[in-house]
């Protein structure tokens, strides 16, 4: 507590300089908290306190005990001792921090055993396949059932858990709720908790940056670190001994303003493996069929046209579908997925677990419509016209260019371009229809070609590894950034995302393959240069310099870089205009579909939009839950059409009869 308040102290001078004045509020606020944390360690018994100290003594060391012990075994899981001869004899003993071998406990659990994250598999292994990256069962690298039970145990039933609200998950996961139940065994509990706020845990295991581990502190020693994580498990005990007003108090501004958008184990020690837990829960559900189609008993009579079958599309589908409305859903493409199925590679998402979602939906009774333009093949008005409501989550399709000399150079890509050519002629080639369907002459190939990326970033590093399994002679990526520390800078405080160096799964393959990282920083493209037949041989480049105006170019420091494949990753700006010109809908000053948070309706009657056209380019698990918030929406709307159309008819029916009597 003492180490958190000189942090504060810390920090306060730079507060002041960056003018962060909510964070000044919030440190002297935080501040005065922890006198009342002192407070509270009073009301504990003295027995409790003794205890206390001796506890911690033991965990003030360690990760020095750890470091010498190697709580982690050779084979990438905490090392397991058993009594008997065979496994069921007793339950196993598992190696702690303090090196001694124990049952698996959840009490001290975050104390006891380390963080151990499933890893990826083997650069130099998954770079010669489009095989997803992750370890499949028999995989000497896949964690067993004791080891996924020791990360569960880690979660530390904080009194407020962050992972789960909107600092942490967008859509809410009940996260200590599945870790427990995969603590306890109860697998199939935890898929009906995790289904319950997340409609495709399959898509968020395994491409979510995964926000609710992020939690950053830094510790001077493993002394500090100690002790931290022994007054944390002492709050969480004494907590219970207060009185609901001081429980609310605590909940609602300790913790709040240590942590931003992530584990709370993570304040202390190292976060909870939450993504590894989440993508094993829905993985065995799979595998032992606790995955059924959920068919509405009942329905209401009123149509839904879902346009877009992304994330945000399939969830507001899959919602709306629940609810008793029959639902349409248009895609434009070949096939149903969008981003999941062209947007993001094989290697990351195979294909054949976004059909098989796809496939349940089908028969929960969801219609799919493929190669349906809306606005272009197919007009948007008779589509208004023809359901009850309209659910807009095409995506932020409009990618943003680089208007430089030489940009209509054959070789210049945009990122998304790059990435379905490649991922449909793996579906071809996987269908056994390549020969017969296959655009040879319009596939963008990687293959013995130096590769330039050009903007970083989810998609810049899917490029990257797409170019890789090409087999390409070289891959850089240029970032216009400078190179991010390793540590958070002094501008960049908790509880802003922390903007840090790291190494993701493209990065990791160059770097396995050629010998050195492919990003090239602080450097600006100047212009393309092409060869007699038009095609990109080189681009010029510049140095720039951060200055407080932004990225300025340094003089001199123009060079020509061999370059025969250049794709650009620069994100997104909007989503495509020409339907939102059709039905007349405003937009907002960066245009998205003008629609509010939480109510999602547009400047259209009927209309509702959510995702990334809405609120501009961001994360799968973001466009889930405006898909869930649009369907919410959506279903409001058509109940109270429902109520009048209704109320409608009696009226009139009622007209009816009066009209008859004064008749007779």
């Amino acid at each position: 507590g003492f180490y958190a308040f000189a942090l504060y102290l810390w920090r306060l001078p730079s507060a002041f300089k960056l003018e962060h004045k909510s964070n000044i509020t919030k440190m002297l606020s935080s501040a005065a908290t922890f006198t009342i944390s002192s407070v509270t360690r009073k009301l504990a018994s003295v027995s409790f306190r003794r205890g206390f100290r001796a506890t911690a003594t033991v965990a003030a060391d360690a990760d020095l005990i750890s470091a010498k012990v190697g709580v982690i075994d050779t084979d990438g899981r905490h090392e397991v001792w058993r009594d008997g001869i065979y496994d069921h004899d007793n339950e196993p003993k598992v190696k702690r921090r303090t090196g001694e071998f124990a049952p698996i406990e959840k009490l001290r659990g975050f104390v006891n055993y380390e963080r151990n994250p499933e890893p990826y598999r083997r650069p130099l292994d998954r770079v010669a396949d489009w095989g997803e990256l992750n370890p499949v069962p028999g995989d000497e690298l896949k964690h067993s059932a004791t080891e996924m039970t020791v990360q569960s145990a880690r979660c530390m039933d904080c009194g407020t858990p962050f992972c789960q609200t909107h600092t942490g998950c967008p859509v809410n996961n009940l996260i200590p709720e599945w870790n427990n139940l995969v603590y306890s065994g109860q697998w199939p509990d935890a898929i009906e908790r995790l289904h319950k706020t997340n409609n495709f845990p399959e898509f968020t295991g395994r491409v979510c940056p995964a926000p609710c581990e992020v939690c950053f502190c830094p510790f001077p020693s493993p002394f500090l670190k100690g002790v931290l994580m022994e007054v944390f498990a002492f709050f969480l005990s004494v907590i219970s001994w207060l009185n609901k007003g001081l429980s609310f108090l605590y909940k609602i501004i300790i913790i709040k303003h240590i942590v931003k958008g992530g584990c709370v184990a993570g304040l202390v020690d190292s976060p909870v493996t939450i993504k590894n837990i989440e993508y094993a829960i829905v993985d065995r559900a799979w595998r032992d069929g606790l995955i059924t189609p959920r068919i509405p008993k009942q329905r209401t009579g009123m149509t839904v046209a879902v346009v877009g079958s992304g994330p945000a599309g399939l969830a507001a589908a899959d919602q709306l579908n629940q609810m008793g409305h029959k639902v349409t859903v248009y895609e434009r493409a070949d096939r149903i997925g969008g981003l999941l199925m062209y947007g993001i590679p094989n290697m990351k998402l195979e294909k054949d677990t976004v059909q098989r979602r796809v496939n349940l939906l089908k028969e929960e009774g969801i219609e799919f419509v493929t190669n349906a333009d809306i606005g272009k093949n197919v007009d948007v008005n008779e589509v208004k016209a023809n359901y009850d409501a309209m659910c807009l989550t095409m995506g932020a399709t409009k990618p943003r260019d680089l208007p430089i000399p030489g940009r209509e150079l054959k070789g210049v890509h945009f990122a998304m371009e790059f990435l379905t050519k490649n991922q449909k002629r793996l579906l071809l080639t996987k269908e056994g229809k390549l020969e017969s369907s296959w655009d040879k002459e319009n596939f963008i190939t990687a293959a013995g070609k130096d590769v330039i990326v050009i903007g970083g970033g989810d998609t810049g590093t899917d490029c990257i590894g797409t170019s890789m399994r090409h087999r390409c002679k070289s891959v850089t990526n240029f970032e216009l950034m400078p190179q991010p520390p390793n540590e958070r800078a002094p501008n960049n405080p908790w509880p802003q995302w922390p903007r840090v160096f790291g190494v993701d799964y493209g990065h990791a393959e160059v770097i396995a393959v050629f010998g050195k990282d492919p990003r090239v920083y602080s450097v600006l493209t100047k212009e393309f240069i092409g060869d007699e037949d038009g095609n990109i041989k080189a681009l010029v480049t510049q140095d720039v310099e951060l200055t407080p105006e932004g990225p300025k170019a340094i003089e001199g420091t123009e060079r020509e870089r061999p370059c025969d494949l250049c794709v650009l990753s620069m994100g997104f700006l909007a989503p495509e205009g020409y339907m939102i010109k059709e039905l007349g809908l405003d937009v907002d000053q960066r245009n998205n579909i003008h629609a509010s948070h939480g109510d999602y309706r547009t400047s259209v009657e009927g209309v509702f939009a959510g995702g990334d056209c809405r609120r501009g380019q961001s994360l799968v698990v973001w466009a889930i839950h405006e898909g869930r918030g649009v369907a919410d929406a959506t279903n409001k709307f058509l109940m109270q059409k429902r109520a009048s159309e209704r109320q409608n008819y009696r009226s009139a029916k009622f007209a009816n009869l009066s009209s008859l009597s004064s008749m007779q």
